[in-house]
């Protein structure tokens, strides 16, 4: 059985505190696993909602798969936890498999952002792997499609350095509340065009003619939009009502570090009761 990931060393500043010390040594491996393209060029829909579900269940039974293997062979090793107990994109760039998107989503080369993460922490003596620069986020800055075709404007045109990264913040009042009402939205993940083409058609078209292959096309850019089932095209979006973007009793405290009652999950307590020497 081989490593289905690549490894960058735990860093204690991208786990959420609620789960701090929590890692069983200092490697993270970090598995991806793509997710189905059909299902996801039909965003935002229950189909592709159902995709990235299914993604994550079989990317969970791999992991846990890998962390058997690992103690086999005499390691320890801890998957996190589904809901995520640390920040998997940061680490996805740290391992190579990619680089940040102005979509705030890691874009693989493969299959841009139409991936799934999870991570394990480990103490086996794995090698660490380093970030590596596809060209991604040079196309990314030059291509704007997913900033244009946002259906409440929450992604910046424009990286700047925020808590020591690079990236484009991503504005999560007004994005949250529709992933949470409108099948978990991800058109910016929809529209990607290394998403859609991969990264080698996408160079290859603005090498050739200075374009990003399939702006300003609907093949690329146009959705249906669950909320009243129109199709909007290139220059053409979705109004967004009061009552979507500020639905009421949805509190959202932005300033909030630590959930109410910093309680642990029930499925994290059954595994810490099951396995207590690695949890």
């Amino acid at each position: 059985m081989g490593i289905p990931g690549r490894g960058a060393r735990q860093n204690a500043n991208y786990t959420f505190a609620e789960y701090a010390g929590r890692n069983v040594g200092d490697r993270v491996v970090v598995c991806v696993l793509e997710q189905n393209y059909s299902a996801t060029q039909k965003l935002p829909s229950i189909v592709s909602e159902q995709a990235a579900l299914s993604t994550y269940g079989e990317l969970e039974d791999r992991i846990s798969a890998l962390a058997g293997w690992l103690r086999a062979s005499g390691y320890r090793a801890r998957p996190e936890t589904f809901d995520g107990e640390s920040i998997f994109i940061y680490y996805g760039v740290e391992a190579g498999l990619g680089q940040l998107g102005l979509n705030g989503q890691l874009l693989t080369p493969q299959a841009g952002s139409r991936c799934r993460l999870e991570v394990l922490t480990t103490d086996a003596p794995l090698e660490f792997d380093q970030p590596v620069d596809y060209g991604i986020e040079g196309i990314c800055d030059r291509c704007q499609v997913c900033v244009r075709r946002c259906p409440v404007g929450a992604i910046p045109a424009s990286r700047r350095d925020y808590r020591g990264v690079t990236k484009a913040k991503l504005n999560t009042k007004r994005c949250l509340p529709l992933v949470t009402q409108v099948s978990g939205c991800a058109i910016c993940m929809k529209v990607c065009p290394v998403q859609k083409y991969g990264l080698p058609a996408v160079l290859a078209e603005y090498d050739r003619t200075g374009r990003i292959l399939g702006k300003e096309t609907d093949d690329l850019e146009g959705y249906d939009w669950p909320l009243d089932g129109k199709h909007y095209g290139p220059g053409a979006k979705p109004r967004v009502p009061d009552e979507i973007t500020r639905p009421a009793g949805y509190p959202f405290d932005p300033d909030r570090t630590e959930p109410p009652g910093n309680t642990v999950p029930p499925a994290l307590a059954r595994l810490q009761e099951a396995q207590p020497d690695q949890y």
